[in-house]
């Protein structure tokens, strides 16, 4: 049963569409109405239908237009005058940008229209990313150091996207929520110190992934496909993060792992993202795992030979799994 708000207002208009024929049947058979005009209730219901769809169009084609001229013109006003606008002047204009924008998707929260609800999405989208420069500027004026900065903002957008996730659960809240989330890790880990190992990066990031990719799978956070998108996202860039730390080898071992158990839960649920994800994951990282463990022992020509090897079983096993996938669906 579809849980999302788009798919409850589509199913809705479905039913509606649905009870209208049938009580237009039988109206015509209780002689309430002839064929002829049922026929005409049919077509003026339709005309209505893609009236509202054509308005719900051009009412985002013109939101969109307008976002962009908005913030084409900021930037040139702000490139001019950026560094003549007192630093409580560029906190002030901030804000009332926020505000603004808030202001917009807030009015336009309770459309069911799937485009009116995909503008609504994106006006808070440009609301956690006006929390974060309006965070960066309030910081700026405290005079915080740079990594005090960079925690305030990370933990205000986190703060901001989770509140406009819980109203508007949409693609666009999870990616701004994620990000908010990751840069509160991030900066959480590298604030005691200047610098820390991407190794640990990695793992943190990789952590952050996994949490995200269960979060999705057992519907906790909505959209769950976004979601886990997002989360699979995650584990992938910090795998390769840690393989560039010391030692290089444990975001490897990492990465093949998690490839592996991607496929085995994607062959067991038919699930055919995840398996994109797996293959994409043995694709990406067993050459850097082959000549990471056996470019010394073997040489670079015959690590290449094995890397290659390796990339055409992983296609072979690809169009396998994808085939026996899509007959279990059927």
């Amino acid at each position: 049963m579809p849980t999302a708000p788009t798919a409850g207002a589509a199913t809705g208009e479905v039913t509606m569409r649905i009870v209208l024929e049938e009580r237009l049947d039988v109206w015509v058979r209780e002689g309430l109405v002839s064929a002829d005009q049922a026929d005409r209730i049919r077509a003026r219901e339709g005309r209505a239908g893609r009236d509202d769809d054509r308005r719900s169009v051009l009412a985002e084609s013109i939101g969109y237009l307008g976002a962009a001229l908005t913030v084409v013109a900021t930037g040139l006003v702000l490139g001019e005058w950026w560094d003549r606008i007192a630093p409580w002047g560029r906190l002030v204009l901030a804000l009332t940008l926020t505000v603004a924008v808030f202001a917009a998707g807030w009015v336009l929260r309770h459309r069911e229209s799937g485009t009116i609800r995909r503008l609504t999405s994106v006006l808070w989208f440009a609301t956690a990313v006006g929390v974060a420069a309006s965070a960066g500027l309030a910081a700026e004026q405290a005079d915080l150091a740079d990594r005090a900065t960079a925690l305030v903002v990370a933990v205000c957008t986190t703060v901001a996207a989770a509140a406009l996730h819980r109203r508007r659960p949409a693609p666009l809240q999870v990616v701004a929520l994620a990000a908010g989330v990751i840069g509160v890790a991030m900066t959480a880990l590298a604030y005691p110190e200047a610098s820390v190992d991407e190794l640990y990066t990695g793992l943190l990031l990789w952590a952050v992934g996994v949490a995200f990719l269960l979060l999705g799978a057992g519907g906790w956070l909505m959209p769950p496909r976004t979601t886990q998108v997002v989360g699979l996202l995650a584990i992938g860039v910090g795998c390769q993060v840690a393989a560039f730390g010391e030692p290089g080898a444990v975001g490897l071992v990492l990465a093949l792992v998690s490839a592996g158990a991607l496929l085995w839960v994607a062959t067991a649920i038919a699930d055919t993202v995840l398996l994109s994800f797996a293959v994409a994951g043995v694709f990406v990282f067993a050459p850097q795992a082959v000549f990471e463990f056996f470019a010394d022992s073997i040489g670079a020509p015959l690590a290449l030979l094995l890397a290659g090897l390796l990339l055409v079983a992983a296609a072979v096993g690809l169009v396998v799994l994808r085939r026996e996938i899509t007959e279990v669906d059927r």
